[in-house]
């Protein structure tokens, strides 16, 4: 059984199909990064390695551009920006002492992963 798509875009149904699987596939992250003080930063982003890049550029933040460089020690994917976003405020609540424990967790977890290829 096929049902018939209703074309208000003038035989633009491909584009509609491209868009909306590309969107589907769209990744989120919320990253915790080390300063050169030992303080850390948490944020979100949809491509790491580039915001990673600005913030050591100094344009990323005000905060991170008096403390370079910086080093990512933690990040999570989410499916959608308002995950990231949401799990970002959680993690700024969050004390110092519970986000290095997040770090060294996700680092056993990381070392054991790389153990186990």
């Amino acid at each position: 059984m096929s049902e018939k798509l209703n074309d208000n875009s003038n035989g633009k149904l491909e584009d509609f199909a491209k868009k909306d699987s590309s969107d589907s596939i769209k990744k989120y992250y919320v990253y915790i990064l080390r300063c050169i003080d030992s303080t850390l930063y948490t944020g979100y982003t949809v491509d790491l390695k580039e915001r990673i890049k600005k913030h050591n550029m100094g344009v990323a933040s005000k905060y991170t551009r008096a403390r370079l460089p910086v080093e990512m020690v933690y990040s999570e994917e989410l499916s959608t920006k308002s995950l990231a976003m949401k799990r970002e405020i959680q993690i700024k609540k969050f004390k110092k002492a519970e986000k290095e424990n997040m770090i060294k967790k996700n680092m056993i977890k990381e070392n054991l992963n790389k153990e186990l290829k």
